[in-house]
């Protein structure tokens, strides 16, 4: 999905596991840049002030085991990948 300015894309792979994950990648040189690495994400597409949404399934946690991300939507800036929790979500039990 093309940014609104249409300098970065809002990529989603499947990898290992299948496990999705989402990246901005530059239209200008292909530069891929992973938002929650290592995590699974998946892209929801462009906020109307230029921000990529992404939705993360599940906490994010540091190596101290604290949570850095809460499950949620997050808005991602494209500049300086600065991430902004949109809303949260409660975890569901299960798969």
């Amino acid at each position: 999905m093309a940014s609104p300015d249409r300098r970065t894309l809002l990529a989603q792979w499947s990898g290992e596991c299948e496990i999705q994950s989402t990246y901005l990648v530059s239209a200008a040189n292909g530069q891929e840049r992973p938002i929650f690495q290592g995590n699974s994400s998946t892209a929801a597409g462009w906020s109307s002030d230029g921000r990529a949404r992404v939705r993360l399934p599940a906490p994010v946690y540091g190596t101290d085991k604290t949570i850095r991300f809460q499950a949620g939507s997050y808005l991602v800036e494209p500049e300086t990948m600065a991430v902004s929790l949109e809303r949260p979500v409660a975890r569901r039990p299960g798969c």
